[in-house]
């Protein structure tokens, strides 16, 4: 189990931590960019999409009413926080094959400007 590659903007820079990854979870390392000019807050939820055939394909919740932590984690210009990702009691074990991982966050003070940063990754 690899991680392929990881996805950033001009403000942040997110990527799974190396021996990280497994079926179950993972250990993402968010870090903001030498060009960040406002503190970013990221919360707890995220999201997992599968690609099939050339397509990424949201996958489905194994649970039903699914709720989220209040909480806000603060990234400023040239910092990081690792986050530990555990998908299994939302998503159940992935099954080998290409995957995304998907995180919104917003500039502190602007909630209503929600952006999404992404990391791609293989279940093998």
């Amino acid at each position: 189990m690899i991680n392929s590659s990881n996805n950033q903007t001009d403000e942040v820079v997110m990527s799974i931590k190396n021996s990280s990854l497994t079926n179950q979870g993972a250990v993402v390392v968010i870090k903001g960019s030498a060009n960040l000019k406002e503190q970013l807050i990221f919360s707890s939820d995220f999201k997992i999409s599968k690609l099939v055939n050339a397509k990424y394909e949201p996958l489905e919740y194994k649970i039903a009413n699914v709720a989220w932590e209040s909480i806000g984690y603060p990234i400023k210009k040239n910092t990081s926080i690792e986050l530990e990702i555990k998908w299994e009691y939302l998503y159940g074990k992935l099954e080998p094959g290409s995957y995304k991982l998907e995180k919104e966050y917003f500039v502190d003070g602007k909630v209503d400007v929600k952006k999404t940063v992404a990391t791609e990754f293989e279940i093998k």
